[in-house]
């Protein structure tokens, strides 16, 4: 794009912050409330804008990225640190050439923003407070037993998840292969008063279904790429990475969703312990009045676990967590500078 064309932009954008950071997430999530802070701490004026999803970046990059720099940070998901960074700087590429002045583009180092509220440090004492426990070792057993049940679940999920990336975003094929057959999902048990997950056997049960179903779609994809076969290869090889999880293995904290985990955890909590002294009982509630309750609880506790969390990292030093988070900071600063 040409200077005269980029001139026009000047002096359009319709706030005051010195840079906008585009990321995933709404404008009342974790990402608005802890990236605003962060850079206040840093004594940077920064504007957010979150986009729902990272396939709609793109778009609000072409929108505001010619007025303001720009400094996006997508949710990694289940992709490899590599694969996140290769996939940011394509995107990076493509919006520079259309004229967009960008500061970086990245993604988080784990799963999503959550991964970063379920530290130990951050959340055990958040959840304490709110569910009145006095001893955390609960919510560590707690948070155990959901890792020892549920690794199974979130290799079917990351299975899943490389397996249609693989696809371009629109192919038809993609579409047909699982959509015939309904995903095993967890579920609240009314008996056991827990959340049951899919087992090892259900799921390879749902993987050779899809297989078999779409044989013949399969076979006349793109040979390039992933075939169900692959998808239970990687399904496997998670099993055997994530099989013996504990909270002291940071695999879980960095792999895994951190919103379903948190959650989780947080209907657990309010089962057993109940919620500002009413009785959560998940049990006599339909799904949708399950979600808007713990919405309600999630939506009070955002607060606490932001600021516990800016606590954490401000004692943290020479941790992997500070210089990443450092790091966003001195994107920023560096851009700035002539």
């Amino acid at each position: 794009m040409g200077r005269a064309a980029i001139s026009r932009y000047l002096n359009t954008y319709p706030r005051t912050g010195d840079c906008a950071i585009v990321c995933e997430g709404d404008f009342v999530g974790y990402e608005a409330a802890l990236i605003v802070k962060w850079f206040l701490n840093n004594n940077l004026h920064i504007d957010v804008w979150p986009c729902g999803m990272a396939s709609a970046a793109p778009g609000v990059v072409d929108a505001i990225g010619r007025s303001i720099p720009v400094f996006v940070i997508e949710d990694r998901d289940f992709r490899e640190l590599s694969q996140a960074n290769q996939g940011c700087e394509k995107k990076k590429d493509d919006r520079v050439q259309r004229g967009a002045r960008i500061i970086n583009w990245v993604s988080w180092q784990r799963h999503e923003i959550e991964n970063y509220l379920l530290e130990p440090d951050v959340i055990f004492p958040v959840m304490g407070e709110a569910f009145k426990i006095k001893n955390l070792d609960l919510i560590q057993q707690k948070l155990e037993r959901l890792l020892k049940n549920s690794f199974s679940y979130y290799a079917l999920q990351c299975a899943i998840y490389q397996w249609r990336s693989n696809f371009p975003r629109f192919d038809p094929t993609i579409q047909n292969i699982s959509g015939k057959f309904q995903e095993p999902k967890p579920f609240w048990d009314s008996v056991k008063k827990t959340f049951v997950f899919p087992s090892q056997e259900q799921i390879s049960n749902f993987l050779n279904k899809v297989a078999d179903a779409n044989k013949e779609i399969i076979e006349n994809a793109d040979k390039r790429l992933l075939a169900p076969k692959d998808c239970e290869n990687i399904f496997n090889s998670k099993i055997k990475q994530w099989e013996n999880m504990e909270v002291g293995n940071k695999g879980w904290l960095i792999d895994w969703p951190g919103k379903d985990v948190m959650a989780h955890l947080r209907k657990e909590l309010a089962y057993e312990f109940s919620w500002q002294e009413e009785n959560i009982n998940w049990d006599k509630m339909s799904r949708a009045e399950q979600k808007e309750r713990d919405l309600e609880i999630e939506q009070a506790l955002q607060p606490y676990l932001c600021n516990q969390f800016l606590r954490f990292l401000s004692q943290q030093s020479n941790s992997a967590i500070r210089k990443e988070w450092d790091g966003l900071v001195e994107s920023v600063k560096n851009f700035k500078k002539p």
